[in-house]
């Protein structure tokens, strides 16, 4: 056993005993993640596969949660609350994580100072409402005149100049050109 695993077995034993009496029924395992769901996952403890391990405090679809979950072979340390009854059985520590998933009201990163995070689609769909504008934006000039430096002198024009769209008209935005798939909200 490894200093760290010495450590991390004494700080255990210390949780769960207080001068040589047991202060609770909680007790620790190592597994290997067999399968993951929603909200829990299926491990193995010593050749024995159990089934319905809680990835977060409580698994009721709560709205508010924070559900991280193991990568299927990963290793996990499950905390089981009744005392070797195996009866209510959490993850609380992960040596590989496939995802993580918060569901809260309001999530504040970096002390809010960045403002709120672009909702995608919404960006998009402005951005390319200016691009369709510009597509079609034509100026008409008024019959006026111009005062012109140089040789010309006054320029006068006699009727409205209608000057064009562009011949090169900007493409449509595509989310997909700048969205990162990998952090959603």
């Amino acid at each position: 056993m490894s200093t760290n695993s010495s450590k991390i077995k004494r700080v255990l034993e210390d949780i769960s005993n207080k001068n040589g009496k047991r202060d609770n029924n909680n007790l620790f395992f190592t597994a290997e993640v067999k399968k993951v769901d929603d909200e829990t996952c299926d491990v193995e403890i010593a050749g024995t596969e159990y089934t319905g391990i809680h990835l977060a405090a409580v698994s009721d679809g709560n709205k508010n949660n924070l559900i991280i979950k193991p990568k299927v072979g990963s290793v996990v340390l499950i905390c089981d609350k009744t005392g070797g009854d195996m009866a209510w059985m959490n993850v609380i520590a992960f040596s590989e994580i496939e995802s993580v998933t918060m569901k809260i009201d309001e999530i504040v990163i970096n002390e809010g100072k960045n403002d709120g995070m672009v909702i995608i689609q919404k960006l998009t769909d402005k951005v390319n409402e200016l691009v369709d504008w510009c597509k079609g934006h034509t100026h008409l000039l008024q019959t006026s005149s111009v005062s012109v430096e140089g040789a010309m002198g006054t320029y006068v024009n006699t009727a409205p100049i209608n000057v064009p769209k562009p011949l090169s008209p900007p493409k449509k935005f595509n989310k997909a050109d700048y969205e990162n798939e990998k952090i959603k909200h």
